[in-house]
């Protein structure tokens, strides 16, 4: 045996005694959950995809456990990271050298980074900056992960894992809806209750799940149109399981009552349909009219939903046209998270206003709101409910500008990664578009990158970049 191959085993070895005398010390509980985490961690490193895997359930289920370190809020997201962080080093000092691979993504990524750093220069407070800084740096390395970690063959499954998550968290959505599980404010017509997951507040929960319906409908797409995988059971598993998520995560969007996400999902799947073949496009156009006019021949009341989502959405858009004066609104129950939104916007145009180059600094926008809000909305909410103006008021033009290089930029790429001749390329490609197309509009009525949530289009940019022939990610 070679030298560097008994230190290998020796020091495995080590860690397996060292376990094994603290399983013997511990309670059953304690030891089961350490079995558990030793399995988990064993397997991540030896396959880090499953590692990416498992990323798909802490995004929505790891704020269940939280623990504080030095103050910091650490879940099981940051677990995942860490061992994603960890096979890097091991497979640089395989190699000796960083891991060469293709990914097209990075300097508009990086490009954003940079500007958020840039606002530092004028930060009141560093501890507030940190928190951003270090989320953005997890969006950098858990892309390259899936960039470097995750095959082609592996692709299927790590996508399918993340709609498996969303199809929990949907159904979580629909418990509180028809059980009233919740808070008292959520409540809709005495009936139900606003969908809110795992996520406390019913607009982060859609904007999860909207990030991830037009990937499941892409799939499920492909499942029927351009299916080039394995044989006829796989296939309709395909579109049996990601076309049956993708209904159930649209109900749990309409059950969430957010009309942020409502517009986001308008768009996203939009750019699904229309991203496709042109083959494609007209035979899912036609269908979806077909479906539209048997759904009112068989139940025609469905017609008043439109007016229902209409009377909704009016508040968007008189925000839209510019039709309310916030000194003039009588506050009611109503319209309440619609004036308190419209005050943390002028709060933040105003701070961008005061600061237009660099912004107040990266995290910094809690700590200004003070000096800046509204009358009556003293209370910050931790950011400005759209994420263009936060990101402005917080590192000025240049963040906002680089904001929008990363998102175009991840568009870009993801167009340029359609595959006419892949199925599978083609749809997450699209599915992956589709997703940045309802973060971009759903972020102009709130922050999505909030509970783990800015990791989902590192995921799938990665996965929707293009695959090499050899079955690994391209080395171009």
């Amino acid at each position: 045996m070679a030298p560097d191959e008994s230190r290998e085993v020796l020091i495995w070895g080590f860690l397996a005694f060292a376990l094994a005398i603290f399983l013997v010390w511990a309670s059953l509980p304690v030891a089961s959950v350490c079995i558990i985490a030793a399995i988990l961690i064993a397997s991540a490193l030896w396959k880090p995809v499953i590692a990416v895997a498992l990323l798909g359930f802490t995004i929505p289920f790891g704020s269940l456990k939280e623990i504080y370190v030095a103050g910091a809020q650490v879940t099981a997201t940051e677990g995942i990271i860490s061992l994603l962080l960890f096979a890097w080093l091991l497979r640089m000092a395989d190699l000796g050298k960083l891991p060469a691979l293709s990914a097209r993504w990075l300097w508009p990524l990086l490009c954003f980074i940079g500007s958020a750093v840039l606002s530092l220069i004028v930060a009141l407070s560093l501890k507030a900056a940190l928190p951003e800084l270090v989320k953005w740096t997890e969006v950098l390395l858990v892309y390259l992960s899936v960039r470097a970690f995750v095959s082609r063959k592996h692709t299927l499954a790590v996508v399918t894992a993340l709609v498996l998550a969303a199809d929990l968290e949907a159904l979580l959505g629909a418990w509180q809806f028809f059980t009233r599980s919740g808070p008292e404010g959520f409540i809709l017509y005495g009936r139900f209750l606003r969908a809110y997951g795992t996520f406390q507040q019913p607009n982060p929960f859609a904007g999860y799940l909207g990030m991830l319906l037009p990937v499941a409908l892409s799939l499920a797409m492909w499942g029927v149109l351009e299916w080039d995988g394995g044989g006829p059971e796989q296939r309709w598993a395909v579109v049996g399981f990601h076309g049956g998520s993708a209904v159930l995560i649209l109900v749990a969007i309409v059950m969430s009552w957010s009309r942020g996400a409502w517009l986001g999902v308008l768009f996203g799947v939009a750019t699904v349909i229309a991203a496709r073949p042109m083959r494609s496009f007209y035979i899912v156009s036609a269908a979806a009219l077909t479906g539209i006019i048997a759904l009112l021949a068989i139940a025609p009341g469905t017609v008043q939903l439109p007016k229902v989502l209409a009377s909704r959405m009016s508040d968007v858009y008189a925000f839209l046209a510019g039709g309310m004066d916030i000194s003039r609104i009588q506050v009611t129950d109503a319209n309440f998270s619609s004036v308190e939104r419209l005050a943390h916007w002028l709060a933040g145009l105003r701070m961008w206003a005061d600061h237009p180059w660099l912004g107040v600094g990266i995290g910094n926008y809690p700590i200004f709101y003070g000096s800046y809000n509204v009358p009556r909305w003293q209370e910050a909410l931790g950011h400005a409910h759209n994420y263009y103006i936060n990101i402005a008021a917080e590192a000025g033009i240049a963040g906002l500008l680089g904001y929008l290089t990363m998102w175009l930029g991840g568009l870009w790429v993801l167009w340029k990664s359609r595959s006419p001749s892949d199925g599978l390329q083609m749809a997450m490609a699209v599915g992956a578009m589709g997703a940045l197309m309802h973060l971009g509009v759903h972020n102009g009525f709130d922050n999505l990158f909030v509970h783990g949530m800015y990791l989902i289009p590192a995921v799938l940019i990665g996965l929707g970049e293009k695959i090499g022939r050899n079955g690994d990610r391209d080395r171009e």
